[in-house]
């Protein structure tokens, strides 16, 4: 149980160090897509999880 949860925590670490490099070196156009693509993907997200749980309910 306590592998999985260290897992969680080492993927999540990766990708937040990936986010943040790649914020630190894209410039102020790039950081403007990159924030824009974010909110489309998080939106997207949002809705599939909305139809998911329409579903099993």
């Amino acid at each position: 149980m306590k592998i999985k949860s260290m897992l969680k925590g080492v993927g999540l670490g990766a990708a937040a160090g990936t986010a943040i490099y790649i914020m630190s070196k894209a410039t102020s156009r790039q950081k403007h897509d990159i924030r824009k693509n974010t909110n489309k993907a998080i939106k997207a997200a949002g809705c599939i999880l909305d139809d998911i749980t329409s579903i099993i309910m």
